[in-house]
């Protein structure tokens, strides 16, 4: 999972339907560290079919995340 800063960026993106900046950051993240990939692609294709909600459910999820551990 990447940053927390990374992932309040996402979620903030989500919470204003900007699909192209989300799809733009997830490409960015991808490129940054191969270990994002499958966390990325998952967010990619909530992004590529319109899935704002279940997008924003997935990232919160997640915020904070390692923090907790």
């Amino acid at each position: 999972v990447p940053p927390e800063e990374t992932m309040r960026e996402l979620l903030d993106l989500a919470m204003r339907g900007d699909l192209r900046k989300i799809q733009a950051r997830l490409a960015q993240l991808k490129e940054q560290d191969s270990s994002y990939g499958p966390f990325a692609e998952k967010l990619r294709q909530l992004a590529e079919g319109f899935k704002l909600r279940a997008l924003q459910d997935l990232i919160e999820q997640h915020v904070g995340e390692k923090n907790d551990q």
